[in-house]
């Protein structure tokens, strides 16, 4: 598997560390894993300041949110191969739904193994953002 780049390292790192953690299939994790890279590179984009996972917001995630409905084939990418005759196109409704699934998923383990904080009590979980857009798509 390739290394990621293009993101900041902190942001590698937790995602590596999660790649490896989880329990999902391999095909799965590597799918959520591009999802995660693909985000980190637009963070240093759009959000340059957040360079690692604890610190996504409710605002981070409500921007992720509008950036992945607007995303064409071939944004934020590592390799370009294979992608000349549909990039700059939009993305498939499927892969579209599946960006806020692995994000949303990402995330809650990474909380749940305590790698990065839970909301406090009475506040709103940044993830929030991510599992209203999976429930629009899908329904759609």
């Amino acid at each position: 598997m390739p290394a990621i780049e293009g993101t900041h390292q902190q942001w590698v790192d937790r995602g590596e560390r999660w790649y490896a953690t989880s329990t999902l299939t391999p095909k799965v994790r590597g799918i959520f894993r591009g999802a995660m890279a693909k985000a980190g590179r637009w963070l240093v984009a759009e959000h340059p300041e957040t360079t690692e996972p604890g610190q996504w917001t409710r605002q981070t995630g409500a921007a992720w949110v509008g950036a992945m409905d607007r995303l064409n084939v071939g944004d934020y990418v590592q390799r370009t191969v294979g992608l000349s005759k549909r990039s700059g196109k939009p993305l498939s409704p499927r892969t579209k739904a599946c960006y806020p699934i692995a994000t949303r998923t990402v995330f809650r383990d990474m909380q749940e193994w305590e790698w990065i904080p839970c909301p406090a009590a009475g506040q709103s979980s940044p993830l929030l953002f991510t599992q209203y857009f999976t429930t629009i798509r899908c329904n759609e």
